[in-house]
């Protein structure tokens, strides 16, 4: 029964991979509000399981930290080398996909789960590890939206300037 419901843990995952690997190839139409939205959902999700299994020593938080100090590194440079351009709706942007994102996180993802594969509860190393993928990828996401919410706030600034709007 339980390598049963792992199977059906990890298709509901591969499912979930493809879907987010369809968006974010494709270029997506963002509400400014929605840049918000994800990453608060993602927070608390990736606090949760966090949370469950805390790490239990200075050198798991630091693997923790350090996941976390890379994907605020890679949202940043992709909210930075991003093509984005105001949207056809107020308060809306439009974001080019990104494959290299893509490929970055999936092999975190992947990462997090041959981590736990391979040491199942073995270690409060091993699961600061995969925790670590977990919240590299949350941060990325949301350092990226948020930069992102920058960029909308120039363009419309930029907007407002060139029709003599105020």
């Amino acid at each position: 029964m339980h390598s049963q419901s792992q199977l059906y843990t990890g298709v509901a995952a591969l499912v979930a991979a493809a879907f987010v690997v369809r968006r974010t190839l494709r270029p997506q139409t963002v509400r400014v509000w929605g840049l918000i939205a994800a990453p608060v959902l993602l927070f608390i999700v990736a606090c949760a399981i966090v949370v469950h299994a805390p790490p239990t020593s200075a050198i798991g938080v630091g693997i923790i930290a350090t996941g976390a100090i890379g994907g605020a590194a890679l949202g940043y440079a992709r909210a930075l080398h991003s093509r984005v351009t105001l949207g056809p709706r107020p308060g809306t942007l439009v974001v080019a996909g990104n494959g290299i994102l893509v490929a970055i996180l999936l092999a975190a993802f992947a990462a997090r789960l041959l981590i736990r594969a391979a040491s199942g509860n073995a270690g409060s190393l091993s699961l600061a590890l995969s925790d670590a993928f977990l919240i590299f990828g949350v941060t990325s996401v949301g350092v990226a939206r948020g930069m992102l919410f920058f960029t909308w706030r120039r363009l419309t600034g930029a907007q407002r300037n060139s029709t003599g709007m105020r």
